[in-house]
C-alpha cells in the first residue's frame, strides 16, 4: 500500500466508472484524511479547476462499494503504456 501525502497526483475517476472511451482526470491530493480517504483538486476534460472531498482512494486488490460515486487511484505504468 502507497501512504497518500498531500501534493500527490493521482487519476480521479469522477463517475466511480470506468469504460474504453473514458479518461481519468489528473489530480492533486489536498488533504489526507486516512490511508483510504482523500479530498482532491482536480482538472475537468477542459482543464478547468475543480474539487471533490472525501474521495475514496483504491489501491491493491481494494474493490469498489456499489454505491461508490466517484473514486480514485495511483497511476499506473501498464495503463499509461496503452
Amino acid at each position: 500500500m502507497i501512504e497518500p501525502t498531500v501534493g500527490r497526483v493521482v487519476w480521479f475517476w469522477p463517475e466511480g466508472k470506468r469504460d474504453e472511451f473514458e479518461q481519468p482526470r489528473a489530480a492533486m491530493i489536498a488533504h489526507v484524511w486516512n490511508d483510504k480517504m482523500v479530498n482532491l483538486g482536480f482538472l475537468s476534460s477542459n482543464g478547468e479547476h475543480h474539487y471533490a472531498t472525501s474521495v475514496r482512494l483504491i489501491q491493491g486488490d481494494d474493490t469498489l462499494a456499489p454505491a461508490a460515486r466517484y473514486y480514485c487511484e495511483w497511476p499506473t505504468r501498464a495503463e499509461q503504456a496503452q
